[in-house]
């Protein structure tokens, strides 16, 4: 029901004539923006202002920081699979949870098969931003600047 090659990771299979006819062949989506750490808490937030779930200390936070990393990851993966059931195969990840964070979101996307380009910020990395090399950018200063 679908077709996702890359010859990177499956060069017999694309060395094989597929027939095509009927069907339409498009390149793969990209999701410019997303944080699959706390995809699945969105339900939860009803009710809530921005700064109880989303400062530093705020509810959002929290309750990731309160999570195994075997749960984060097992989220984190579903998020992902979901993306590639709906033909997005590279995201941009903005991740939380720092150097653990950036880990348990690589591992997602290993097991999902998606492309991750993970964005992180330095002083929630490590506080002065001189540990920062597993994120493949990042953000200097607080939220806002």
């Amino acid at each position: 029901d679908r077709i996702y090659l890359r010859p990177d990771t499956a060069p017999a299979l694309c060395e094989q004539d597929i027939d095509c006819t009927d069907h339409i062949i498009i390149p793969s989506f990209v999701n410019c923006h997303c944080h699959v750490l706390d995809s699945h808490l969105k339900e939860q937030w009803i009710g809530h202002t921005i700064p109880e779930l989303f400062l530093r200390d705020g509810w959002k936070y929290r309750t990731l920081a309160d999570q195994t990393d075997a749960q984060l990851i097992s989220n984190a993966t579903d998020a992902m699979n979901q993306m590639v059931d709906n033909g997005i195969t590279t995201a941009v990840v903005f991740v939380e949870e720092g150097e653990r964070g950036i880990g348990i979101v690589r591992k997602a996307c290993e097991d999902s098969g998606t492309h991750g380009v993970l964005l992180g910020e330095a002083q929630v990395l490590n506080g002065d931003g001189s540990d920062i090399t597993d994120a493949d950018a990042y953000r200097l200063g607080p939220l806002g600047d």
